[in-house]
């Protein structure tokens, strides 16, 4: 006998392109509030961003630089990437930040188009268009949206990579969907060009997907299908010719730098402090995924007592094994589960598209439904507490109606959530009305506001206003994070108390030192008798959260008798 969902899996199921369009105003809609307002976030956007301005400034697109400092942790897609946004922009090294983050804007919009499509291909239009948008409002994806790094370009290429094997192993199990040489190709180029981006990541949703169906199905032969002769010398093509020239010109150094040290450590030893025991993103998964953790939750559930069927079974096997993986690695950041989202999310749509055809016991919905609601409190509680905290530690002007505004966007998504776990999508988009008032009121009215946690554009303003000559150089002891040369200049010196009081005097009339409280003392010993030509400029104080450091800065030039 046919199943249903068998039966369903062989009908005509498009997105539309109504759908697609109402998912790329809501993308747009969600993503765009504070992409040109937030200054650079510090540290890994700033050094991506910095990065990619030195290889429009130097005309080098092969290796990858901090000013002299050799970046060999990651491949060069998203540096070609922003560097090609500079150039289309006209403005090259002169761009401001929107430019840069315009990518990472364009993998977020292409992850939720490509989610909505996968989706509707699996299970139908209203589940597609509810997994892209799902996708759209969860605040991970919002917050990589904004940020000019890999992992929204990334997730571009995971879902299109994904949507290829889907295509390839649904053929085989149900005839769902047109597995053709399309379908394997698009596999192939979107793992090449995952590759190129981060690394090993997208093989490794692959691969984990592919083990995990054959060991389920106990079958091999449909590997067939994603004609592995024709596209690995594709995916060859795209990654090894930048690969073997980085290795010749850094004499090996990429590989000892981005395999040695970098993957090791992130597996091993907890990179840079980011170190955490199994069970992280777990606990940290509700948070991430706000505000669908207990939707999302709702959803595993019923599609565990559907995992026969194959489109449901292909989604379980790209969520556990890829889940198990980042929790065994020892470096553990929020983001790195964001590979997963796109298949939670077309779960998530699944589930509210027929849960009333299919509905849990009602006695596990209800308790479901009371689990998500104290969630969402306790949730609303610790933002409340923690909002006053927040903006009095940024200070500044931040704008008034911001906190109102989050707070009404709380409420109505609070009222209006409890539907979509009964099952009822057409609450959906009045829902997400209320989501989009929190983050239009935090990253476009109160984050930009709170200038004191925003110290590198303060800096850069005191220096443009001091500096005595047109080529003038910043050294900085008392500050030194990537957004700081990004924003003042590559020219700029990082260095320590004593350091800065040499480079200061290498060039007194045009240089300008930025000292720290701390190392003020330091600064003016290693000056001697020239500390009696100090002239303070401009006084700064703020809170650098990268270090979790409140800083009193005071910005110096060396004072001449002319």
């Amino acid at each position: 006998m046919v199943g249903r969902a068998d039966r369903e899996a062989r009908g005509d199921k498009r997105l539309g392109l109504k759908n697609a369009a109402f998912l790329l105003a809501a993308a747009l809609v969600l993503f765009l509030p504070g992409l040109f307002s937030l200054p650079p976030f510090d540290r890994d956007e700033a050094r991506y961003v910095q990065a990619s301005k030195q290889m429009v400034e130097s005309g080098d697109y092969l290796d990858i630089r901090f000013q002299e400092e050799a970046r060999h942790k990651k491949p060069i897609g998203i540096y070609w990437l922003q560097a090609g946004a500079l150039k289309l922009s006209g403005l090259e090294e002169a761009a401001p930040l929107w430019v840069y983050r315009f990518v990472s804007l364009s993998g977020a919009i292409l992850a939720v188009l490509g989610t909505g499509l996968l989706g509707a291909r699996l299970f139908g239009a209203a589940a597609g268009l509810a997994a892209g948008l799902g996708l759209a409002a969860c605040i991970l994806m919002g917050v990589e949206a904004r940020l000019a790094k890999t992992d929204a370009m990334l997730l571009a290429t995971i879902v299109a990579m994904q949507a290829g094997l889907a295509a390839v192993y649904l053929k085989q199990r149900v005839g769902a969907l047109p597995a053709s040489w399309t379908a394997a190709l698009l596999f192939w180029l979107a793992l090449g060009l995952g590759v190129l981006i981060k690394g090993p990541v997208a093989p490794a949703v692959a691969g984990l997907t592919i083990l995990c169906l054959s060991l389920a199905d106990k079958d091999w032969r449909w590997l067939l299908r994603l004609k592995p002769l024709a596209g690995l010398p594709l995916t060859a093509a795209i990654v090894l010719p930048w690969f073997i020239a980085i290795t010749l010109q850094s004499d090996g150094g990429f590989l000892q730098e981005s395999f040695g040290k970098d993957i090791f450590a992130k597996i091993f030893e907890g990179q840079e402090s980011h170190g955490a025991l199994p069970g992280y993103y777990l606990a940290v998964f509700w948070a991430v995924s706000w505000p669908f953790g207990p939707a999302i939750l709702l959803a595993f559930l019923f599609a565990w007592r559907a995992r026969s069927q194959p489109a449901v079974r292909f989604l379980l096997a790209w969520i556990l094994p890829v889940w198990l993986l980042f929790e065994l690695i020892m470096t553990k950041l929020p983001h790195y589960l964001l590979p997963v989202f796109p298949a939670l999310f077309i779960l998530f749509g699944w589930s509210i598209a027929r849960l009333k055809e299919e509905a849990l016991p009602v006695a596990r919905q209800a308790v479901l439904l009371r689990f998500g609601q104290g969630l969402f409190l306790l949730v609303c509680l610790l933002l409340a507490l923690g909002a006053p905290f927040a903006i009095g530690e940024g200070g500044g002007d931040w704008i008034w109606w911001g906190p109102l505004l989050a707070g009404v966007g709380l409420v109505l998504w609070g009222g209006l959530s409890p539907n979509l776990l009964r099952g009822d999508p057409r609450r959906l988009r009045a829902a997400l009305a209320g989501v989009f008032l929190v983050y239009f009121a935090s990253y476009q009215g109160i984050l930009p506001g709170m200038e004191r946690i925003w110290l590198a554009p303060r800096i850069a303003s005191a220096f443009e206003a001091a500096a005595p000559c047109a080529e003038s150089r910043l050294v900085s002891s008392g500050f030194r994070e990537p957004s700081l040369v990004f924003l003042v200049g590559t020219g700029t010196l990082l260095s320590t108390a004593g350091g800065a009081a040499a480079l200061l005097l290498e060039d007194p009339r045009c240089r300008l030192a930025l000292i720290d409280q701390g190392g003020e003392a330091a600064f003016r010993a290693a000056l001697g008798e020239d500390a009696s030509g100090l002239k303070p400029l401009a006084e700064l104080e703020g809170f650098n959260y990268s270090g979790g450091d409140r800083l009193r800065l005071t910005l110096y030039g060396i004072a001449h008798g002319e």
